[in-house]
């Protein structure tokens, strides 16, 4: 039990000083002129998590080939996601209708994921 408790508290002050930083920058945005379109791209990519993720899956024996596969499957899906906004956002949609419809195909989309989850980690162990 101490272990979990320590683990948690290492990751709380890490994912902490993350979102401090975050938070930040999305109160600095609005008084910038050009950091929106930077603070997009690097938040929608979010890479940085994929990284952190690595780090610890390639301790694991026989898990990083899967691992990065599937965040490849991953980062097209996101970029899919962010299509669907800015095809919504051409069609007028209001942003809350945007947000609902992109949250509902996430939610979709990665419930069938998961539920296809063993036959995609067979497919890309062969590639």
């Amino acid at each position: 039990m101490s272990d979990i408790i320590s683990i948690f508290a290492k990751n709380l002050i890490k994912g902490g000083i993350l979102v401090g930083i975050c938070l930040t920058i999305l109160e600095i945005i609005p008084k910038t002129n050009n950091s929106i379109g930077f603070y997009a791209a690097m938040s929608a990519s979010f890479f940085y998590v994929n990284l952190i993720q690595y780090y610890y899956v390639s301790k694991l024996e026989n898990k990083e080939h899967s691992f990065l596969y599937h965040t490849l499957i991953g980062n097209i899906l996101w970029m899919l996601y962010a299509l669907t906004m800015i095809i919504l956002y051409k069609l007028n949609f209001t942003n809350i209708e945007n947000i609902l419809i992109t949250f509902g195909l996430t939610v979709i989309i990665s419930f069938i994921y998961y539920i296809n989850i063993d036959k995609l980690t067979k497919l890309v162990q062969n590639i």
